[in-house]
């Protein structure tokens, strides 16, 4: 008997050992994958632009590349979070939309991962999530929906239904106020259908 409390007393300490240097080791914030961010947000400027001018008879259509999100998503970040969400990322495939950031809270920073489809209600950006990691840790969506309503600020989220939603009722282009009527998300890009209010 005591042998066995000794073999099962060593496995749980090597357990927690093994925790206690694998789970920084996989929660370590990711490295953005290089691109030329001034490039990209004086593209992404240069087509909000020629969007303002869509815009004078009441619609536009605005195609963004990947990079060109991720330089508008990192200008836009760093205003708003400031030291708190650094690093963040977006991969665009055709319906999917999964968004990558390096969090850091309580003097941690974390690598956190948030995936799923959006869409567009009521002019909002809605994201139906449907995967969430922490690191390379997958993180179960009603959990992590339940953790993020709690630290939402800005963001609804609903937490049975599983959605984020993201109010545009300041949305500009140009200094003038515009709607969100659609989004397409296809391989690399994202396509907006903008209108006046």
């Amino acid at each position: 008997m005591k042998r066995w409390f000794v073999i099962i007393g060593g496995t749980i300490l090597a357990l927690f050992v093994a925790a206690g240097v694998l789970v920084p080791i996989m929660t370590r914030p990711r490295p953005l994958a290089p691109f030329n961010q001034p490039e990209a947000l004086h593209q992404a400027a240069s087509k909000l632009d020629q969007a303002r001018d869509q815009l004078k008879q009441g619609k536009a259509v605005v195609t963004l590349s990947q990079s060109e999100v991720r330089a508008v998503l990192a200008a836009g970040a760093a205003q708003a979070a400031g030291e708190s969400l650094q690093g963040v990322d977006i991969s665009l495939a055709p319906g999917r939309l999964q968004v990558q950031a390096n969090l850091t809270t309580g003097g941690r920073t974390v690598s956190l991962t948030i995936a799923g489809e959006p869409s567009v209600s009521a002019n909002a950006l809605v994201l139906h999530v449907d995967e969430v990691q922490v690191g390379s840790l997958p993180m179960p969506v009603g959990t992590a929906m339940r953790l993020l309503a709690s630290q939402a600020g800005g963001l609804e989220v609903n937490a049975e239904a599983r959605t984020l939603t993201i109010p545009l009722s300041n949305l500009q282009v140009g200094g003038q106020p515009v709607s969100l009527e659609n989004l397409t998300v296809g391989q690399g890009e994202l396509t907006l259908d903008l209108s006046t209010r």
